[in-house]
């Protein structure tokens, strides 16, 4: 009768260990998942920002390669005060037309884009020709990094309770 009662409770003890280990390995597994899930959100968030920034480095370099493009004036084509060059403004058969450099346009479609979809972009520097491209802090952090011989800046933030990636990378110019 003893024994009977050690073997039941070396069992009772034994589907409890057994239970107690699969529970444990069961939580390490999930845990690993989370982490390898949070890994891999990450590196296609950042591959996501760099193919787009390659995006608008080709449609950058397309304008350069054709030294800007003119466009008619209208209430969203205003001629861009910030470049001084000679032929900025043209009229052809009475109808008034701009030139928009690299820059005026890819300020125009970052602000086109702004509401509409999720990656979100800008030029910005530490000594901006116009105001409103001066450099928030994380890109202030990002330009100084740049001094420093970094090829790219990657941050991951909280804001609004929503995560972001911040990514810069570098712009080099040129003369259109």
């Amino acid at each position: 009768m003893q024994t009977k009662i050690t073997t039941s409770f070396l069992l009772v003890k034994f589907l409890i260990l057994s239970l107690v280990v699969w529970t444990l390995l069961l939580l390490l597994l999930l845990i690993w998942n989370q982490q390898n899930m949070k890994k891999t959100t990450q590196q296609l968030a950042e591959t996501h920002a760099l193919m787009f920034l390659e995006k608008d480095m080709l449609y950058r370099a397309w304008a350069v390669s054709h030294g800007g493009v003119y466009v008619p004036v209208s209430k969203y084509n205003q001629p861009n005060p910030y470049l001084d060059i000679e032929n900025r403004d043209v009229t052809i058969a009475g109808k008034k037309y701009t030139l928009m450099n690299p820059a005026y346009i890819s300020r125009q479609v970052y602000e086109l884009g702004k509401d509409s979809i999720s990656v979100q972009g800008r030029i910005t520097s530490l000594d901006p020709k116009r105001p409103e491209n001066k450099p928030a802090l994380w890109e202030k952090e990002a330009l100084h990094s740049f001094e420093q011989g970094e090829k790219e800046y990657i941050n991951y933030a909280q804001v609004n309770e929503k995560s972001f990636l911040r990514f810069m990378k570098p712009l080099e110019t040129e003369e259109t």
